[in-house]
């Protein structure tokens, strides 16, 4: 599900409701795909704060690659025939796999995060809870983290690459 961030303007204090999108893929070489991770970011070309890919590096897939696969072991050295633990084995087994296809990715990947509107490279990622100058014009800018919301996908589609590939509109709201 998407986020639900506050983007917070000093002086002043006003802010601004984004919410995040659900839907995007890259479509890999070999016709499988893969979610695009996402995270707000402000776009020099958008000249505006909207959502950018995350290319996440291949050190940080493989710890989340170990975690997954440590807590796999503990369930399987315990009671792996209760209900629960043989569910919860089906999602880890799920994610290691989405995990090795994006370390895949990751690993052949060469273009630096882009815009998921436009394109364009000339991001500033917001951290959660740090004030930053605005690259919007004068001041500060925090993001807050307010939850989760439900959204219909956008269903866009990405080369490995980051490039949005033709023939994919915007959705009818």
């Amino acid at each position: 599900m998407p986020g639900v961030y506050k983007l917070i303007f000093t002086p002043g204090g006003y802010y601004r409701v984004q919410r995040g999108t659900r839907g995007n893929d890259y479509l890999l070489d070999d016709g499988r795909r893969l979610e695009v991770w996402r995270h707000p970011v402000f776009c020099f070309s958008c000249r505006a704060y909207t959502e950018g890919e995350v290319v996440t590096p291949v050190s940080e897939v493989d710890a989340l690659l170990d975690s997954c696969r440590r807590e796999k072991h503990r369930i399987t050295q315990g009671r792996a025939d209760r209900p629960r633990a043989r569910e919860r084995l089906k999602e880890l087994n799920e994610r290691i796999e989405r995990l090795e296809l994006r370390r895949s990715w990751s690993r052949k990947r060469n273009s630096p995060p882009r815009c998921l509107e436009c394109g364009c490279t000339e991001l500033v990622f917001l951290k959660r809870g740090e004030e930053i100058a605005n690259p919007s014009g004068a001041g500060t800018v925090r993001l807050e983290w307010l939850g989760m919301c439900s959204l219909r996908p956008r269903d866009f589609t990405y080369s490995p690459e980051g490039d949005r590939l033709p023939g994919f509109s915007l959705p009818q709201w």
